[in-house]
């Protein structure tokens, strides 16, 4: 089988899509995608000792991240001042 790398799923609509499955679905009975340092599918700022393929946790976009069903973000933000 072969599974294509980057490609993400449109899963935008599963809570709308939800709502007309099961109409009567409370929210403490659903599971909610959610996406672990979603930031860090970039990085610019890494040296020699912390390299990008360490501190890389992601491989798409927060938008990607949306489309394939995530609802709730952990972003760890950084400044450089």
């Amino acid at each position: 089988m072969f599974i294509q790398k980057n490609v993400v799923p449109n899963n935008s609509s599963w809570m709308r899509d939800l709502r007309f499955s099961k109409p009567n679905v409370q929210i403490n009975q659903i599971t909610m995608p959610g996406s672990h340092e979603a930031g860090m599918y970039y990085t610019s700022h890494c040296t020699s000792i912390v390299h990008s393929e360490w501190s890389i946790t992601q491989s798409s976009s927060i938008y990607n991240q949306l489309r394939a069903g995530s609802r709730y973000f952990d972003l760890r933000v950084y400044s450089l001042l």
